[in-house]
């Protein structure tokens, strides 16, 4: 009815305020919605608030509270058979314990999520986020073939399924192993190419776009 479908606005200005970096915002507009999702029982909601709660939480270092939160998003996901739900939660689990150099827990997660890959139809964003943060997690652990795999395949899904027509890297200015490594890991890419030092494009201090 109407609290549903006012939960559910809420909760898209929360996630949009979020995307548009203005984090402090989006956690103002999604805390008074918590106890209201808990209370009514929406439970598609409820995973997806819970998912975008620990990702802000994660954003302000309290990387224990955003991992608790997670795990219960991917509980109510896997309670309720929602795929797409699960997948979001495992994402973040996966870079969180990345980051935390907890690498047997992040590998534990990647392992749960391959298998929705087949089933889930993902978004953009939940493309970008799950390729990434499984090369960057391998490629932490050592797993450098896989992880360099990984990445490839991110460039074919953003090739092929998302229908870009250039992809962008990032990588600091002065750290010639990783502009060394972009070169040798993507020149063979028949759909790729090095466009070299943008100087007049900056990203942010100290980094550059490739």
């Amino acid at each position: 009815g109407d609290i549903a479908e006012a939960m559910l606005a809420g909760y898209w200005i929360s996630f949009s305020l979020y995307h548009d970096l203005k984090r402090d915002a989006a956690l103002a507009a999604l805390q008074p919605l918590i106890a209201v999702f808990q209370r009514k029982d929406f439970k598609w909601l409820n995973v997806r608030v819970l998912y975008l709660f620990s990702i802000l939480q994660y954003d302000l270092t309290n990387y224990s509270y955003a991992i608790d939160l997670a795990l219960q998003s991917l509980d109510l996901a896997e309670r309720t058979s929602d795929a797409v739900g699960k997948l979001n939660a495992l994402t973040s689990l996966i870079e969180y314990n990345r980051y935390l150099s907890n690498y047997d827990k992040s590998q534990e997660y990647i392992q749960r999520s391959l298998g929705l890959l087949n089933l889930t139809k993902l978004d953009p964003i939940q493309g970008c986020r799950n390729y990434g943060f499984i090369a960057t997690s391998l490629n932490a652990a050592g797993w450098h073939d896989a992880a360099g795999a990984y990445q490839k395949e991110a460039l074919r899904y953003a090739f092929d399924t998302l229908g870009c027509i250039r992809v962008e890297l990032k990588t600091d200015r002065l750290n010639e192993r990783s502009r060394t490594a972009i070169r040798r890991r993507f020149s063979i890419s028949a759909s790729f190419s090095m466009l070299g030092h943008a100087q007049s494009s900056p990203i942010v201090s100290g980094w550059t776009r490739w």
